[in-house]
């Protein structure tokens, strides 16, 4: 969709706008309620002329700005959105400004640089080069792209709640290798986490992997956060083990400090990803036609 002429001649002016009103909530995010406890809007029927520029940012800066949450600053621990510098949010601003679509290369140089953002990665964390994916908006995202993922190594789906060790949120690897044990499917997927949210306890990674091959299981870890470990302890830390997994999921605005949302899925098996999203036609094609 291209914009009207109205729209470039006055892109100036939507510029100086979208930067104050940028510059003004940065600098009254110490003052700004950590939460809002406004979570309506009035009602209003959807405008079949739409709305000018002045109406739109005098509704955002009168009915919604005043409500939203200090999420970008240091007093807000929700959802643990990590706060973006200005470096990242400009780089954001560039993102959408650009607007491309990296599903598919061919067409443009951005693929690549998605392609080349993971391998600084995998090298950032320690992790060898045999893992590919995709960049996500969340870990959320990451998780279930996880879970299709392994639906194509599980071929069903099971699942099991295993205990955790007393007073923590560890995997017991004990009740892990019972349930595994007893388990009849041909494929099984161990989910452990580095870390959990709540505790932020790390499971025991080398241990679990040593039972999902002795059980034909595939191993995700959820490090969402606690990746970001081995920036300080390096390899043989407390995600000790995290090189192993068959696919791992991780949050870059948690701590790399880019908008939310931005999550990272990671895989070994660059094959089976590819058959996760393979589309295959319904009814047989003829092209003789």
């Amino acid at each position: 969709m291209n914009p009207t002429k109205n729209d470039w001649i006055n892109l100036p002016k939507y510029l100086d706008e979208f930067a104050q009103i940028t510059h003004e909530f940065i600098q009254t995010i110490e003052q700004r309620a950590v939460a809002s406890n406004k979570q309506s809007i009035a009602s209003s029927d959807l405008s079949k002329s739409g709305n000018s520029f002045d109406e739109v940012t005098k509704q955002l800066r009168e009915n919604l700005i005043p409500y939203l949450s200090a999420s970008r600053g240091p007093r807000y621990w929700g959802f643990v959105t990590g706060g973006a510098t200005p470096i990242a949010t400009f780089a954001d601003w560039l993102v959408s400004t650009f607007d491309q679509n990296v599903s598919k290369g061919g067409d443009s140089i951005s693929t690549t640089i998605e392609r080349q953002t993971l391998t600084w990665l995998c090298k950032l964390f320690y992790l060898p080069s045999s893992f590919k994916g995709s960049l996500t908006t969340s870990a959320t995202a990451a998780n279930f792209l996880a879970t299709i993922r392994a639906r194509q190594y599980i071929g069903q789906k099971q699942v099991t709640y295993v205990a955790n060790i007393k007073d923590s949120e560890k995997i017991d690897c004990g009740e892990l290798e019972k349930h595994l044990t007893k388990s009849t499917s041909k494929g099984k997927m161990v989910i452990a986490s580095a870390a959990t949210v709540t505790a932020t306890d790390f499971d025991d990674l080398v241990k679990i992997k040593a039972l999902c091959n002795k059980h034909n299981a595939w191993l995700h870890v959820d490090a969402a956060f606690g990746i970001f470990e081995r920036l300080i302890n390096g390899s043989q830390g407390k995600t000790n083990g995290i090189e192993l997994a068959d696919s791992i999921t991780l949050d870059c605005h948690k701590w790399l400090n880019v908008p939310y949302e931005c999550g990272v899925f990671l895989t070994q098996h660059r094959q089976q990803l590819f058959e996760s999203w393979m589309c295959q036609p319904l009814i047989p094609i003829s092209l003789n036609m």
